[in-house]
Formats: C-alpha cells, structure tokens, sequence
C-alpha cells in the first residue's frame, strides 16, 4: 500500500525553513496524511507538529512526487512563512510515535544553499520548488 505524505516549503524571502533532525539530518516539513485528512490538512498539521508554526495563509500544492525507494507519494506544497516567525528555534515535535522526546533546531536557508544541506531523499522536491520559482 502507498502511503500519502505532505510536504510543505515555507518561503521567506530567499529563504527556505528546514530543521535538522538529530537521527536524521537536514529536512523540510513532512509527514504521513491520515485516514481522515486531506492533503492540505495533513500539511498544515505537519509544519505546526515538526517545526511549530501555524500557517494561515495560502497553501499552494506543487504536485505530487512518487519516492521510488519507499511505497509513498509525498503531495508538494509551498507557503509564505507567518511575519512572526524568528530566525532560528528549538522545537520538540508534537506528532509523538518515533519523534517522542526528540528536539529539533529550526533555521533558514537560501534556497539556493538547500541542496547541499538537506538529506538526499529530499533532492527531487526541491526541483519542484525551483521550477515554481523560475514560473513566478
């Protein structure tokens, strides 16, 4: 069975918002879609779970990506970061289950930089960004 994720890039300016898991590495919002979600629920439900930020304002979907090394589609979007939000901070996740007692350090990035810091899997989405970007 595919598993649905949700993926969210939260924009501001340049920048992208990524968080370093400490098993993990480098990565972007994320998460699996429950039973009873939508897609955009389940995004907006992962940013606030992975990284604590509420967002309120549009979410625009980019697609979907099929990840061939794991039966799941992760749906794409991106989004304007809250005026709110700081530079960097800590967050201990909300979602519970293998994230229980973890902390997360949150902080921005260029986009441009992201290829070098996120973990490989999350390579073809960011192209998926950049095609977006260029189309603005």
């Amino acid at each position: 069975m595919t598993v649905r994720k949700a993926l969210v890039f939260i924009l501001r300016g340049p920048d992208i918002l990524v968080f370093r898991h400490p098993l993990a590495g480098v990565q972007l919002p994320k998460g699996t879609v429950e039973a009873h979600e939508t897609t955009l629920a389940a995004a907006r439900r992962e940013v606030f779970e992975e990284v604590g930020l509420v967002l309120t304002g549009p979410l625009i979907p980019l697609g979907a990506w099929v990840c061939p090394s794991l039966p799941a589609t992760w749906h794409v979007f991106v989004a304007d970061a809250p005026s709110d939000a700081p530079d960097e901070w800590r967050h201990a996740p909300t979602g519970g289950g293998e994230e229980d007692d973890l902390t997360f350090d949150v902080f921005w990035t260029e986009a441009a930089n992201a290829r070098t810091l996120l973990h490989p899997l999350f390579l073809p989405v960011l192209d998926m960004l950049e095609q977006y970007a260029r189309s603005r």
